[in-house]
């Protein structure tokens, strides 16, 4: 399969995450780039939700300029077997939102699943890291809760994969969430609950380690998977928005 074989079937599997082979523009978020060009993705947050404080526009913030390239890695590794070469990616920013990317024409990387598996989290630990180190300029943000972040979009976006693929059941996902987590060194950093349905069946739910900080949003509440809920509360409330699909 080519790369740009891969990015269309990508797109179809996950409309917003839309890629393209080609040179960045000028606006265009690029790692390694000027830490100015962050500016209107943090501004957007701080006049949308003045009321909410640094803690949520720096987590909305740093959610957004990591979401594309966590997501492409498990999609392209289990959905085309390859893993695209990172280094130069730029992203698309309109009205605070990351979507859309652009890639530099270079051959990805091919192998057996477990070496996309450790390949994409080099290309991903060398990207991000480059991004925080940008993003830190501008706003705080703990890198504990930055590697959190990135385990979340980790395993959303192998439960996205599984869930939509005939032949996944919950053990294979589970067990592939955790070989992502491990290669990113991220063991622990986010898990997945099976919730309990009235029918008697089962689903997978995140299980995250990190506040998104939505809560301090004049309109916000706590998410269900919340890890400031209680257990039980989380459970609950998963179940009845499960049972709801």
């Amino acid at each position: 399969m080519t790369l740009n074989m891969a990015l269309a079937a990508i797109a179809g599997w996950l409309p917003s995450l839309d890629g393209r082979i080609g040179q960045a523009q000028p606006e265009d978020i690029v790692a390694g780039g000027s830490a100015d060009l962050l500016e209107p993705l943090l501004r957007h947050w701080q006049v949308a939700h003045p009321e909410a404080g640094p803690h949520y526009w720096a987590a909305r913030s740093w959610a957004m300029l990591v979401w594309q390239p966590l997501y492409l890695a498990v999609l392209a590794t289990h959905g085309c077997g390859l893993m695209p070469r990172l280094a130069g990616m730029s992203q698309r920013l309109r009205e605070g939102v990351v979507s859309g990317f652009c890639l530099r024409d270079a051959a990805p990387i091919s192998g057996s699943e477990q070496g996309l598996i450790d390949a994409a989290a080099e290309e991903c630990r060398l990207l991000c890291t480059t991004l925080f180190a940008s993003f830190s300029a501008k706003q705080k943000l703990h890198p504990k809760l930055a590697g959190r972040f990135q385990a979340d979009f980790l395993v959303a976006a192998v439960l996205h994969f599984g869930q939509n693929h005939a032949g996944w059941g919950l053990e294979r996902i589970e067990k592939t969430a955790q070989r992502w987590l491990a290669a990113f060194h991220l063991e622990g950093a986010c898990d997945l609950v099976r919730v309990p349905l009235a029918d008697g069946t089962e689903k997978l739910a995140l299980a995250r380690k990190a506040c998104c900080q939505s809560f301090r949003c004049r309109d916000g509440e706590w998410c269900s998977s919340c890890p400031k809920l209680k257990a039980e509360q989380r459970l609950a409330r998963l179940r009845q928005e499960l049972e709801a699909c």
